[in-house]
């Protein structure tokens, strides 16, 4: 329209200059393009072929947009040549961004030629002002130049961050902006992800890094960042100095908290490290020692320890320590000590106090000694003690070894191992093996050798570790492979025939070649009953009967007739239970074949179900011969005539 109208709406032959229709008004966008006409006195965009001079360029790189709202600078970096139709130049929006036209002018297509380009000028660009107007030399050409746009007095926002001792107050940020009107100022803790025009603030230790934009349609958006800080408040411990008089127990330790400001509680134990050790008259400088985590909530504490001293008392005192550990063939002693040396006697009793003796009781074997202690001294009361000396049982393993044997032999001599022993004591202890004569077939059969004894021997405390035991097959067997299992699971004769089974057979390392044969006659019985139609005629007999009736006429031979008849019918009867039979047996010796025979093992004549294999035979021999039977009967000599 603004290409034949002026601004007032009025027909005009050079038109104005006009801002593209798919450009927003108020030139927001970051890619605006303006077109004018190419007016041959120089006016409008007449002037802009001498763009096209690099030495031009040079001297005129600088402009002044100027718009309703907003003044914007303009600086030349880049000058092309394109046709009417080249989207990349041609193709306005908000969704254009200054990375694409860079991009282009960067790698142009066919249709425009780059005259300059300067890269740099437009490096941190954020809008981007177009210059269109056609050429001379060809109906669609166009001079396009490009403008890095500048929006003068540019909207700016500073953003003061806070780094600070934790002191129990709030802190926040506040956006400091030149355009204050009309601004909106957001916030994000999240990188730019969420946006809230509600402050963050902090309190607690920690760190928060702030974005702020700020955004005007005049002025445009402004960005800073900024970081709230809260560092630990310093908080000290302080272990208050104690001191107890010479063989007293320590006193309850405390300590004063300086720096908290909130109320909040630190949590620390006090105690002197060397109690125990350090129980001499004297100063101990820091042996108070106060202990927590140094990282509480707000706060990095700071712990102060306190000072120890143990004074002299005019009341004899007495430390006595027993013993308690695992018998180490040595003798171990009570630890005694008094506070007063001079004219102290120490007396130990062993008998709850009814003899006493100077010398001191020590314990070596396994057990448990109670020790009386008296301090005496003729200036100050006696002083009493009870300890408890105890020595453990050390612990002992006996392992037997493993073995193995023929089969058929007889077991050899078994043997254990026992370690630990440290003072040449003999452990007794007998091997076995509890299953002998129970588990002798070939295999493995795990911790079968056991050794046994007592449990708590001399000084020490016995544990009996059994071992593996291995029978190997003899001539009769091939090796086994796979663990015997335990007793009662093993492979079973048949229960029936279990006398029959020959002497050195194994279902579980033979198969017998009498077996297959049997099922092999067992179906060859079976198969001539398949042609049962050809084999018994019974159609045909049907046949034979009724042509007798009518050679016979309705009178004597009737009679005959019907007990024919009769034993065609019982015949029948007896013929479909007899061929069920059949192949019930003809079933069952094959699926015990199966199950019972593995034909990858050597070969033996018979095996344990071959008289179960010959009994099933035998059964389906006497159905045959029974059906045979049947047969005569019905077609005897007599009935066919």
């Amino acid at each position: 329209y603004y290409a034949s109208h002026d601004i007032y709406g009025n027909t005009s032959l050079t038109g104005a200059i006009y801002l593209a229709a798919s450009n927003t008004p108020d030139m927001t966008d970051v890619y605006n393009l303006l077109y004018g006409h190419h007016m041959d006195n120089g006016s409008m965009f007449g002037d802009l072929d001498r763009y096209l001079d690099v030495d031009f360029i040079n001297s005129h790189r600088e402009g002044v947009l100027v718009s309703t709202r907003a003044i914007y600078d303009l600086y030349v970096f880049a000058v092309i040549e394109t046709d009417a139709y080249e989207n990349a130049v041609y193709t306005v929006g908000p969704s254009r961004t200054v990375e694409e036209l860079l991009d282009f002018f960067a790698n142009p297509s066919e249709k425009t030629t780059v005259h300059f380009f300067d890269r740099e000028a437009a490096d941190g660009a954020v809008k981007i002002t177009g210059l269109s107007t056609c050429t001379d030399a060809s109906t669609n050409g166009r001079i396009v130049v490009f403008c890095v746009t500048t929006l003068r007095d540019q909207l700016t926002v500073e953003l003061p961050g806070y780094n600070g001792v934790y002191d129990a107050q709030t802190h926040t940020v506040r956006a400091v902006t030149n355009h204050p009107n009309d601004t909106i100022i957001e916030y994000s803790t999240d990188g730019g992800a969420n946006w809230t025009e509600e402050r963050p603030s902090i309190r607690d230790v920690g760190t928060i890094e702030v974005t702020v934009r700020a955004t005007n349609d005049v002025y445009g958006r402004a960005v800073a960042s900024a970081t709230l800080t809260v560092r630990p408040r310093p908080v000290t411990v302080r272990a208050l100095d104690a001191s107890k008089v010479y063989g007293a127990p320590d006193p309850e330790f405390t300590a004063v908290v300086s720096g908290v400001i909130d109320g909040y509680e630190i949590r620390y134990r006090i105690r002197r490290p060397r109690a125990g050790i350090d129980e001499a008259v004297g100063e101990y400088p820091r042996a108070i020692l106060p202990e927590g985590v140094t990282a509480q909530g707000n706060y990095v504490v700071e712990y102060i320890p306190g000072n120890f001293r143990i004074t002299l008392t005019d009341q004899l005192a007495l430390a006595a320590v027993g013993y308690q550990g695992m018998y180490d063939a040595e003798e171990h002693f009570p630890t005694v000590s008094v506070n007063i040396q001079d004219g102290t006697t120490i007396r130990y009793s062993v008998d709850g106090g009814l003899t006493w003796t100077t010398d001191m009781p020590g314990i070596i074997d396994a057990g448990e000694k109670t020790v009386k202690i008296a301090a005496e001294n003729p200036n100050y009361d006696t002083v009493t003690a009870e300890v408890i000396l105890k020595v453990t049982p050390r612990p002992v393993t006996v392992t037997a070894s493993d073995a193995e044997k023929t089969e058929g032999e007889d077991d050899p001599e078994f043997t254990a191992e026992a370690t630990g022993v440290i003072d040449g004591f003999e452990i007794a202890y007998t091997v076995t093996r509890p299953r002998a004569g129970i588990d002798e077939a070939p295999g493995v059969y795990t911790d079968a050798i056991v050794p046994s004894g007592e449990a708590v021997q001399g000084n020490y405390s016995v544990t009996y570790i059994p071992a593996d035991f291995k029978i190997i097959a003899g001539s009769a067997h091939e090796p086994s492979s796979t663990p015997v299992p335990p007793d009662g699971e093993q492979d079973k004769p048949c229960p029936i025939f279990e006398f029959l089974e020959p002497a050195g057979t194994d279902s579980d390392s033979c198969w017998a070649l009498l077996n297959l044969i049997t099922v092999i006659l067992t179906v060859y019985v079976l198969i001539p009953l398949l042609h049962l139609r050809e084999k018994y005629g019974h159609r045909k007999l049907k046949n034979r009967l009724n042509e007798a009736r009518k050679q016979a006429g309705e009178g004597a031979a009737d009679e005959h007739c019907e007990k024919i008849v009769r034993k065609i019918k019982r015949f029948f009867v007896r013929f479909r239970i007899g061929i069920g039979a059949e192949i019930v047996t003809t079933i069952c010796s094959i699926v015990i074949f199966i199950l019972t025979e593995d034909m990858t093992r050597r070969m033996v004549l018979i095996d344990k179900w071959t008289p179960l294999m010959l009994l099933i035979f035998a059964a389906s021999w006497v159905i045959d011969v029974t059906l045979t039977r049947f047969r005569g009967d019905l077609t005897d000599e007599k009935d066919r005539k």
